[in-house]
C-alpha cells in the first residue's frame, strides 16, 4: 500500500512482514525504511548492516548513544547485535532529562569520537526517547560532515513523532530547539517491546501526541 499527501514531497509505502510491518519513507537520495517488529532489537545489528552497509561493515564503528535507563533494559541486547554483525561497538551514555539537551552535551560527544578516531564511516544509533534521538541525531548530522544516522526510539512519544523526519537539535539559553538540522535517518527501527518498561504516564503521553494526527 502507498500514500502520499497532497502537496508533499514524500511518499510512503507500507509492507507486511513476517513479524511485523516496513514503512518505506520516499525522500528521493534521503529515502528510509521504518521497521516496527517485537523483538527486532536481537538481529539489529543484521538490519543495520543491511541496510546501511550493504557494501559490508568492515569494521566500521556503531556509536550507540543512550542514558542508563535504558542502557540498563537495552543497551547489551543492541551492543551485542552489532558485535555480531562485525561492528566495532561505541557506547555513550548520557544523563536523563530535557535539562542535559545542550550544546555541552555535544561538546562532550565530539570529544569522546575525536579520542576514539571515529571517522565518517561511523553509524550513530541514538537508543532511547526523544532526548537522545535530538541530542545524538544533531552529532550525526554535524560531526565530520555528517555520519549515518539510526533512529532507535524506546518511547512510545518518539516512536510517533521525534524518531521520524529529520527533526534535530539542542537547547539554547532560555530557548527550545534553537540550535539543529534537519537531517534524515538512514533507517528508524522501532521495537513495541521497549514500550514495557515505560510508566503509564508516558505512555498517555505518546497516546496523546498519537491523538494530534488523527
Amino acid at each position: 500500500m502507498s500514500t502520499q499527501k497532497r502537496g508533499s514531497t514524500s511518499a510512503t509505502a507500507i509492507k507486511q512482514t513476517r513479524h511485523g510491518q516496513q514503512v518505506h519513507l520516499e525522500l528521493s537520495d534521503r529515502s528510509y525504511d521504518i521497521v516496527v517488529e517485537r523483538g527486532v532489537l536481537e538481529r539489529i545489528g543484521e538490519e543495520i548492516a543491511k541496510r546501511v552497509a550493504p557494501g559490508g561493515v568492515d569494521g566500521r564503528t556503531a556509536v550507540v548513544v543512550t542514558n542508563p535507563k535504558v542502557d540498563l533494559y537495552h543497551g547489551e541486547q543492541v551492543r551485542e547485535s552489532l558485535e555480531a554483525a562485525g561492528f566495532r561497538v561505541m557506547s555513550i551514555v548520557l544523563p536523563a532529562g530535557e535539562c542535559y539537551k545542550t550544546l555541552q552535551t555535544v561538546r562532550r560527544i565530539y570529544r569522546l569520537l575525536h579520542a576514539e578516531a571515529v571517522d565518517r564511516r561511523a553509524v550513530v544509533v541514538a537508543l532511547g526517547g526523544g532526548v537522545i534521538g535530538d541530542v545524538a541525531g544533531f552529532v550525526a548530522a554535524t560531526y565530520n560532515r555528517g555520519l549515518d544516522l539510526v533512529q532507535v526510539p524506546t518511547t512510545l512519544l518518539a516512536q510517533v513523532d521525534s524518531s521520524v523526519g529529520g527533526k534535530t537539535g539542542v537547547n539554547f539559553d532560555s530557548g527550545k530547539n534553537l540550535i539543529g538540522a534537519f537531517y534524515q535517518p538512514r533507517l528508524v527501527v522501532i521495537d513495541p517491546d521497549t514500550l514495557k518498561s515505560l510508566p503509564i504516564r508516558e505512555r498517555r503521553s505518546g497516546l496523546a501526541e498519537i491523538i494530534k494526527y488523527v
